[in-house]
Parts: C-alpha cells; structure tokens; sequence
C-alpha cells in the first residue's frame, strides 16, 4: 500500500470518528434534556452532604454479598443496618444510581424486600 493511499484511508476514517463523535454529542445532549420523573440529579439533591460523608471504609463496612465467588460486584439488603444514606442517595437520583468510591450502587425489588447492588465502575 503507498503512503498515499494509506494517509487517505486515515483521513477517511478520521473525518468518520468526527461524524460518529459529533452524533454522540447529539445524543447525550438531548438525553440530558429529558425530564427525570420529578426526581433531580444526586450532585443536587439534599443527600449530596451525606453523600460527600460515605466513606469507602464505611461502605465496605456495610458487607456486600459477590454476586459469584471472587468478583467485586455484590448486594445487601436495603435495609441493612448502617445502608441508611446510601439508600436515601440512591432513591433520590434522577437513575436510581450513584457513582461512589469505584462502584456504581443501585437499587433493585425482589417479591418482598428491596436490595442495594453494587457493580465496580469500569
């Protein structure tokens, strides 16, 4: 292949990722317009104090289950002692999730209790 042909094929797929990037733009910008049922975003609501005070020895403290033998991501019960502000947090997100030292917690319903989930951010 001549370097000719190989810097054109570049810049084509150069002026491609633009287009794809500048679509990406489009797209989180209008889902960021979207309404949020009446709930606001975490980083505005009034928990975000008790958030900046969950420490990630405080949140291990809490014993998350593994999901499978040695992996990361684990549950509670929601209503596990010390789960308190994190539950309050999670509940008044705008997703019902929160990013917090590594982890994204979330909440899930079973038949008859609630769980807090925990997933390590990539």
């Amino acid at each position: 292949m001549s370097k000719e042909r190989l810097r054109a094929e570049i810049d084509a797929i150069k002026c491609g990722l633009h287009g794809i990037v500048q679509k990406l733009d489009e797209i989180d910008k209008a889902y960021r317009g979207l309404p949020t049922e009446g709930k606001t975003d975490y980083r505005k609501s009034k928990h975000y104090q008790d958030e900046l005070e969950l420490s990630e020895a405080q949140l291990e403290n809490l014993h998350f289950k593994p999901y499978k033998e040695g992996s990361k991501a684990g549950w509670i019960f929601a209503d596990t002692e010390g789960a308190e502000k994190l539950y309050a947090l999670i509940k008044e997100s705008a997703d019902n999730k929160v990013p917090l030292h590594n982890f994204e917690y979330s909440i899930s319903k079973g038949d008859t209790k609630e769980f807090i989930g925990r997933k390590p951010i990539k």
